[in-house]
């Protein structure tokens, strides 16, 4: 199933396992750390979306997506480092 649609479906663990797949081979691959940030947040995994947010951000800065998320992710838990 493309990974979309796992996330439709409710299986987000299982695209979380595809995304992280895809990061491994790929680091550069700037969509995949968005979507597994945003995937980690809605798994309660605040640090490990923190983590891949700014790895988007690195990659590339100007990143709207990256930048919202993150900072839905630092208000949430109250601010990030």
């Amino acid at each position: 199933l493309p990974i979309l649609e796992l996330v439709l479906q409710g299986k987000r663990e299982e695209a979380l396992k595809q995304y992280e797949r895809i990061r491994d081979i790929d680091p550069a691959q700037i969509r995949s750390h968005v979507n597994l940030g945003i995937l980690y947040f809605e798994l309660n995994r605040p640090e490990d979306a923190v983590r891949e947010l700014k790895a988007t951000l690195k990659l590339d800065p100007e990143n709207e997506a990256a930048e919202n998320a993150l900072d839905v992710v630092c208000r949430v838990v109250g601010g990030c480092d």
